[in-house]
């Protein structure tokens, strides 16, 4: 219960920095490569004497690491993108609501029950999700219209729901024989690798800049980062299972944004938000009934 109520906070917290990002004008991007750095570097000053045996780099999951590396780093581009042509609202949904991957991949592949009650909390939290993001922006149509820019969300959608399900099959099965710190590890490292090598080109190109602001925000943002992927893994060896794990870790990351949002940042709600709370809320309580 201590490693899920950390995988709230601390996805909470990256989501309050995010905001603060956008308050004080420190580019996302290169803020973001300076995260992933720093999140390789914290996996490697705890994990070194392990991280440098060349037996450490053959195992059996490694593969599974340095891909979810590479599929982290294009998450944080489309969703940046996505933002960008269809709205943060849009993004947040998408990237929340692609927990159906991971239920239907447990139920699927590892047996998972799901009763009446569960699959009504799923699709009650689904329901929340949407409800509580109902601000899309409006956006160019003209550019709406484009193949690429359509599809931004879905591939949202799916990089995310992939990006979960790894690391619940990794931690659900016996693929990791180490300690899920190790694997957060190689993630990063491999996002950092690419994040850098991306990070040069643009900023050969004058796409980008790096300024105080920007390594602040990224070490500011890469401790929380590292706990929270390191605290999931911890929560899913709760044995909740991915039916029931996910789905309360999404709403529960939204509700606390919600409280945060308001107190903090005087964030305005309306009936629709505090119908989706209510779905929110009774969404845990079913899901949770079948535990």
């Amino acid at each position: 219960m201590i490693a899920f109520v950390i995988a709230v906070l601390t996805n909470t917290l990256i989501g309050v920095i995010f905001k603060y990002f956008s308050k004080y004008k420190v580019q996302a991007y290169p803020a973001i490569i300076i995260n992933y750095i720093v999140c390789s570097a914290i996996g490697w000053g705890v994990y070194h004497r392990e991280l440098n045996s060349p037996a450490f780099w053959e195992a059996e999951w490694i593969p599974y690491g340095l891909g979810l590396g590479v599929i982290f780093s294009l998450g944080f581009y489309l969703a940046s993108q996505c933002i960008a042509h269809h709205g943060m609202g849009l993004t947040a949904m998408m990237q929340k609501i692609s927990m159906i991957i991971t239920v239907v991949y447990s139920i699927i592949f590892f047996q998972e029950s799901a009763g009446v009650m569960k699959w009504t909390g799923i699709i009650l939290a689904m329901a929340a999700i949407i409800l509580i993001n109902w601000n899309f922006e409006k956006t160019n149509t003209k550019q709406r219209t484009k193949i690429w820019i359509l599809t931004l969300p879905v591939l949202v959608f799916l990089v995310n729901g992939t990006i979960d399900t790894t690391i619940f099959h990794v931690k659900s099965s016996d693929i990791l024989d180490v300690d899920g710190g190790h694997f957060s590890t190689a993630i990063f490292s491999m996002a950092a690798c690419l994040g850098v090598i991306a990070g040069v080109v643009l900023l050969l190109m004058k796409k980008i800049s790096f300024t105080g602001k920007e390594v602040l925000g990224g070490v500011i943002l890469g401790v929380p980062n590292f706990i929270s992927v390191y605290a999931v893994m911890l929560a899913i060896e709760t044995g909740w299972g991915g039916t029931v794990l996910f789905p309360i870790l999404n709403i529960s990351i939204i509700i606390c944004s919600m409280a945060v949002g308001y107190w903090i940042f005087s964030e305005k709600t309306n009936r629709i938000k505090i119908i989706g709370l209510i779905l929110a809320i009774l969404a845990i309580v079913l899901i949770a009934a079948e535990v």
